[in-house]
């Protein structure tokens, strides 16, 4: 016998909704705060390089190259990305890009999470789960654009829309999903799977063709658009001749909570993905997608931003759960507001956040690249803005010098200011040292370097080996950064 009075609920009814009030302010700053260390967050030039490879597009310069043509960019992903982040290119500074990209990223990762939570989740607990997942979500790969947040947002709007019986959009996501990253064929393969358990061979056969059809048609638009064998070259030859990570130290230490999480995850994934149960579309999406996963958080340049694909079962599992126990037991509503208010207090309050956005470097760089002659290795965006050309980007020489195909001294100082007279790298985070990948400081010869307030900059005289055609030396001491995502 329920013997709560009409006062109590309404009581119960008003906490709930204050606490979630006050768990959605704290999801606002929440996101807030990473939209502001986007463009100088740890992982800032990754940023910087990625936005370049759009806003390059918008200069008529492709972010993919040949082996032996073409400027070297940092750019190794499916070329749908590059169009997501398409309205970065209308800013009108390097800086005004990188808040355009970081509001597209978080975007992202918003429209997943809430598609997720309004599809699984109850009437008023999807608030709750929602806003659990943004706080779940790392803050380092929440603030780093990536592939995997498209992938993510495909992903997601796929299995909504396959649930909801459009499968004409749900084959069109997943191969948006494909082509923006070449890993993400599980999420067409669950889709797949899914219908040949609830509908037979009939049904998978039928779906196959769409996405066989709807993939061929952007095969095909992709190719005109970009030279095939710079695809090929850029998409596949690059990224697959990248070793294992040669240190563990990230991965297992540093990214270790999250890789052990990513496991978990998968074990639960795995206890829901049977005939029947609601989870289980988003259950096979993400068991297909994590091995390949796994085995990018170990390739060279790797690291646990490739799980951030497990939000794909997460966000759903997280929505059905509190849905299910609202329906069950109201004092669960409250519970879940509770909860979210006391998770996004604690991140909030433990990680180190700007209330601005940290766009001074970028307002500083404006000076340093007065006058051309200077090359900024890993802020492409700098001279895209300040000359309207685009310099190789040292991430994509290391990736090419990793994965056996380096570029010559020829080509290196092809694509560079014939009269180079500075390199200049950004501060590290740490404000210890510089973020540097070691190829530039070792090939331009450089005779004198000084600080700047945000940058580092190096007075630097081309080598006599300039015209050399043989390809760039070994790289001895250079620091290998083992973050990239």
């Amino acid at each position: 016998m329920n013997t709560t009075s009409p006062d109590m609920l309404l009581c119960k009814k008003a906490l709930s909704w204050l606490a979630l009030c006050v768990a959605a302010l704290l999801g606002a700053i929440w996101l807030w705060c990473c939209w502001c260390a986007f463009p100088a967050s740890a992982c800032g030039v990754f940023n910087d390089m990625r936005t370049a490879a759009s806003v390059g597009l918008h200069l008529g310069f492709s972010p993919y190259s040949t082996e032996n043509a073409g400027q070297i960019t940092t750019w190794i992903y499916g070329p749908v990305p590059l169009y997501v982040l398409w309205p970065a290119g209308w800013a009108r500074t390097a800086a005004g890009a990188l808040e355009v990209a970081g509001g597209i990223n978080l975007g992202l990762v918003v429209f997943g999470v809430v598609a997720a939570c309004l599809h699984y989740g109850g009437r008023t607990t999807w608030i709750s789960a929602a806003l659990v997942s943004l706080f779940a979500w790392p803050v380092y790969t929440l603030n780093t654009f990536s592939s995997e947040h498209v992938v993510f947002a495909a992903g997601m709007a796929g299995m909504v829309l396959m649930e909801k019986d459009h499968r004409r959009g749900a084959a069109l996501c997943a191969v948006l999903a494909l082509f923006s990253k070449q890993t993400a064929f599980g999420v067409g393969l669950a889709q797949v799977i899914w219908l040949l358990a609830s509908e037979g061979l009939p049904g998978a056969l039928r779906h196959l063709g769409r996405l066989a059809a709807i993939g061929a048609a952007f095969a095909c638009l992709f190719l005109a658009r970009f030279h095939p064998a710079s695809l090929w070259q850029s998409m596949f030859v690059v990224p697959g001749g990248l070793p294992w990570t040669p240190n563990l130290r990230w991965q297992l230490v540093d990214g270790g909570p999250y890789l052990l999480a990513a496991v978990a995850l998968a074990v639960g994934a795995a206890l829901t993905c049977r005939k029947g149960n609601r989870l289980a579309l988003p259950a096979l999406t993400y068991l297909f997608l994590f091995p390949l996963a796994a085995a990018t958080d170990f390739k060279f340049g790797g690291s646990y931003g490739a799980f951030d694909v497990a939000f794909l079962w997460l966000a759903p599992a997280l929505a059905l759960g509190l849905g299910r126990l609202g329906a069950r037991w109201p004092s669960a509503v409250l519970a879940g507001a509770l909860a979210a208010a006391a998770f996004g207090c604690w991140r909030l309050t433990t990680e180190s956040l700007d209330v601005r956005p940290d766009v001074e470097m970028y307002r500083e760089a404006v000076y340093l690249a007065r006058g051309g002659h200077v090359w900024f290795p890993l802020n492409p965006l700098v001279t895209l803005y300040s000359e309207g050309r685009y310099y190789h980007d040292e991430d994509g020489l290391s990736e090419r010098e990793a994965s056996g195909h380096p570029v010559t001294r020829a080509r290196l100082w092809a694509n560079l200011p014939h009269d180079l007279q500075r390199v200049v790298y950004s501060r590290a985070p740490t404000g210890t040292g510089i973020m540097t990948w070691g190829i530039a400081v070792r090939e331009t010869g450089n005779v004198g370097r000084r600080f700047g307030l945000l940058w580092f900059v190096m007075e630097c005289k081309p080598p006599q080996t300039a015209s050399d055609p043989s390809p760039l030396q070994k790289r001895e001491g250079a620091w290998l950064p083992e973050h990239g995502l």
